[in-house]
């Protein structure tokens, strides 16, 4: 968790430019500020929300995408299909 108090050296939560999206990392963002949404039909969507002004939006997509992911982003929350919210959960 050290390694992460650099996100927060501004008082505020700043992903920085050389982040790669390793299952530590992803696992530490998804427990801090994701959730998992079962819906009607019991088909799970997660989400992650950032917290974080939207001038950053390609960056958060990228992330996922270099993983082979493709979340869509709105209202500050990275979102992940149902498909996608059981690879990225696995």
């Amino acid at each position: 968790m050290r390694s992460l108090r650099r996100w927060y050296r501004s008082g505020e939560k700043r992903f920085p430019e050389s982040l790669s999206l390793t299952p530590r990392i992803a696992k530490m963002w998804y427990v801090c500020d994701g959730c998992l949404d079962v819906q009607e039909y019991g088909e799970p969507r997660a989400a992650i929300r950032i917290r974080h002004r939207d001038d950053r939006q390609e960056f958060f997509l990228n992330l996922f995408e270099e993983i082979g992911l493709s979340p869509s982003y709105g209202r500050e929350t990275i979102r992940f299909g149902v498909e996608e919210a059981r690879s990225f959960l696995d």
